[in-house]
């Protein structure tokens, strides 16, 4: 019985601790770039717990981030970066309204 404990534990653990040996993101894209040369903040919503952007800072970090195009981004992530700013827009309108 022990032994079944023991080797569960450790299972834990190992599994605890994976996401720590895990690859720190940098993966090579088919254009050449690297993943952690994009703004995952902006695209993903990853990697931005310590930071607080005005909504205007984030729309000007999404033209920018527009802006750099295919050279940077695939299509789908330009899509995906051109409606979070559009998203933004519509909220700084709503907020603008009343």
């Amino acid at each position: 019985m022990k032994k079944i404990i023991m080797v569960m534990l450790s299972l834990c653990m190992l599994f605890a601790t994976s996401p720590l040996m895990a690859a720190d993101g940098t993966a090579e894209r088919r254009d050449g770039s690297t993943l952690s040369q994009q703004d995952q903040c902006l695209l993903y919503s990853k990697k931005c717990m310590d930071q607080a952007d005005t909504l205007q800072d984030k729309m000007r970090k999404l033209d920018a981030e527009i802006k750099k195009g295919t050279r940077k981004y695939t299509p789908e992530e330009l899509k995906r970066l051109e409606d979070k700013l559009k998203d933004a827009n519509n909220t700084l309108d709503l907020l603008l309204r009343h």
